[in-house]
């Protein structure tokens, strides 16, 4: 399923994903709590995230983000809602952080008008192919799905992802 929770009832999910939305949404802690309710005990989620707020720039500001996330922070955010098993890892080095470079010019040079969450509604489609362009997109990018293989794991990156899972007996808030 692939929607907004609101459109969804009271359904809930062995499996959350929500990649590159948290990093928009002004109350976080409420988003994965929120989350982790739609959760079945033992659940999972697996997010994404920009890292590192010194890195927050024009490319974050067209798109309508309002943080980025230190690894460390994001861990414990997803912990401070009772999600545990939480581990976190940077991802897109080296390629990730020229192209992370070269969405900041091009944002400074083409800022986004509209509110932040104007500027969010459309960021998943800022600087995408074309749907019709993804075998060729997947074929380019092989060098740089390869290279970046050495560097997982590392305190380098363009991206962050994570994953951590419901505990198994309802726990905090979100027991039901």
């Amino acid at each position: 399923v692939c929607g907004e929770l609101g459109q969804l009832a009271r359904a809930s999910f062995d499996l959350v994903c929500a990649f590159e939305v948290l990093e928009h949404i002004v109350d976080d802690a409420a988003a994965l709590r929120t989350w982790l309710s739609r959760l079945r005990p033992g659940g999972r989620i697996m997010l994404t995230v920009p890292p590192f707020q010194d890195r927050f720039g024009a490319a974050d500001r067209r798109v309508g983000h309002i943080r980025r996330y230190e690894p460390d922070r994001l861990v414990e955010a997803l912990r401070s809602v009772h999600f545990v098993e939480v581990e976190a890892m940077l991802f897109g080095f080296p390629f990730g952080r020229g192209l992370e470079v070269a969405r900041n010019l091009l944002a400074r040079a083409a800022p986004s008008e509209g509110s932040a969450g104007e500027r969010s509604a459309t960021s998943g489609r800022w600087m995408q192919p074309a749907d019709r362009l993804a075998p060729l997109t997947y074929a380019v990018a092989l060098p740089a799905r390869l290279c970046q293989r050495p560097f997982i794991g590392s305190r380098r990156g363009s991206g962050l992802f994570a994953v951590a899972r419901r505990p198994p007996q309802a726990a905090g808030p979100s027991a039901s």
